[in-house]
């Protein structure tokens, strides 16, 4: 079942509420959207790096190098992944030997190459452009990560031993013998609560955040734009929530920050950590499973 998550607006929303007032008769300052999208920037980061949600884990499919495509221009060396469900393991890897558009990679081509198993690196990078969702820093288990096929459906299937971290960039590199695609747990990479308001004149780059107050939704650019609405252009802009079940947490660290010490701060601390404390155990009694940090090298 997918988690549910809901308009970073909808938090904001529930802040201004507990602090007294109506969301409808009260405008954000641009100093009041820069302290709350740290307070929950801050929040998030405490949940994501100091326990382990499995219900926020996902199970992929994933290849080495992105899919071909009949428009993209490719130069020399770039390597990329031709779906084949002909050949074995679904496909092979192609590089490029010379600067081209519209040639798709075959045997004998004056375009393409292929890799021979023992000449790919295998590695997944924790953000891969063709893949809707990045892996979280601290959101994967070295030991736990990678398999030949999908574990949902295979009881007792062994994960590939040998999975380390790449030294040259964010990802993790497989040993020599894992299959040309893999199956992946992992946690994706934390939300980013942006409440800056979109600007039609602003240029915008692939992983920028804005926010727009007509739709309450804080935005992730996908690609670089400007102009582009972010509530219209589905192309250049996708919806950045949060997982529904840590609402109330993100509500309640967001009015301590708000207060000060002689005005409640101590007591809503004490509300957002029972808060926590309550979630923390929820996902111990329902799943087994240990709270703490994942460790990249070890279970």
């Amino acid at each position: 079942m997918a988690v549910m998550r809901v308009r970073m607006g909808k938090i904001a929303d529930g802040v201004i509420r507990k602090l007294g007032y109506e969301p409808e008769a009260y405008t954000l300052s641009g100093r009041d959207r820069e302290t709350l999208a740290d307070s929950i920037n801050e929040a998030l980061a405490e949940l994501y790096s100091e326990h382990t949600w499995p219900m926020l884990r996902r199970c992929e499919r994933r290849t080495y190098r992105p899919p071909h495509s009949m428009t993209e221009a490719y130069a020399v060396d770039h390597e990329v992944w031709l779906a084949n469900e002909a050949e074995e393991g679904g496909g092979d890897y192609w590089r490029c030997t010379a600067a081209h558009t519209g040639h798709a990679p075959a045997d004998g081509s004056a375009w393409w190459e292929r890799i021979a198993p023992e000449g790919l690196m295998r590695f997944v990078e924790f953000a891969q452009a063709w893949e809707p969702w990045v892996i979280d820093e601290g959101g994967f288990d070295l030991n736990d990560f990678a398999f030949a096929a999908d574990p949902r459906h295979t009881p007792g299937l062994e994960p590939i031993a040998g999975c380390v971290l790449g030294d040259f960039m964010d990802s993790v590199t497989l040993p020599a013998e894992a299959p040309k695609q893999v199956w992946i747990k992992f946690i994706p990479r934390r939300p980013k609560a942006d409440f800056t308001e979109w600007a039609a004149g602003t240029t915008y780059a692939a992983g920028d955040t804005c926010y727009l107050t007509l739709t309450g939704e804080t935005y992730l650019a996908l690609r670089e734009s400007t102009g582009a609405s972010p509530d219209s252009s589905a192309e250049d802009w996708a919806t950045v929530g949060v997982p529904e079940l840590f609402a109330r947490f993100l509500k309640l660290r967001a009015v301590a920050d708000w207060k000060g010490e002689d005005d409640g701060r101590a007591r809503a601390l004490g509300e957002a950590d029972a808060e926590l404390g309550r979630l923390a155990n929820a996902a111990i009694s329902r799943r087994g499973v240990r709270q703490g940090g994942w460790s990249c090298g070890g279970r």
